[in-house]
This record gives C-alpha cells, structure tokens and sequence, in this order.
C-alpha cells in the first residue's frame, strides 16, 4: 500500500519491486530498491537507490538507507553491501513481474 498525506508524496522510482502486504507512508524510495513483504517506510524516510529492505522490516520516520545496502530488522540497520549477485537475482524477478504487466490486458492463458 501507498499512502501519502494531504500535500504531501510518496515517491517510487523505475525498476522498484515492492512485495506483498508492504507499506509505504509519505516516503521516497528510489530506482532499483526492493521492499520486502510486509515492510513498512515510514514518514519522510528515504530507500536509496539498489538498496534492499528485508521482509518485515521497518523503515524508521526520517531514517534513511543509503544507496547499495541491505537493511533488515525493527527498526532497520544497515548489515551489508548489496552484491552483484544479489543484482542479478533481482532483475531476474523485476524482468519476469514486468512482463507479466505487459500480458495482463492481454489477458493471461492459464497453465495447467
């Protein structure tokens, strides 16, 4: 979910993946960052960009993520560098869920 007070934004950059049941609150995340299931950003917190937030991890109102880390826990600490391996995974999964909005209003077949 994105919400954003009266006057006030939430900012998603391109190539963002946000995982189910998360919440973004009046935040800013930038290009490439992946926001785990059931994270919250919170008020004026910023995501940097390639940066990623594990599932359940909270974003603190006005903390920021640098660009390139992993954070995880309640609330979130910076516990690595993010890898090129961990690039390449995402994008895998960024290229796949695209493709999937590309397909949708053409309707999907079922696989079974």
């Amino acid at each position: 979910m994105l919400h954003a007070r009266i006057n006030e934004k939430c900012e998603v950059g391109s190539f963002v993946q946000v995982g189910h049941g998360a919440l973004l609150h009046n935040c800013t995340v930038r290009d490439y960052a992946v926001i785990g299931i059931g994270a919250v950003v919170s008020d004026y917190a910023t995501v940097g960009t390639w940066s990623i937030v594990g599932e359940g991890a909270v974003v603190a109102s006005g903390q920021t993520v640098p660009d390139g880390k992993v954070a995880v826990g309640v609330p979130a600490r910076v516990i690595r560098d993010v890898l090129e391996s961990d690039r390449k995974v995402w994008n895998v999964y960024k290229e796949a869920y695209a493709d999937l909005a590309l397909r949708y209003p053409k309707g999907l077949k079922r696989i079974r």
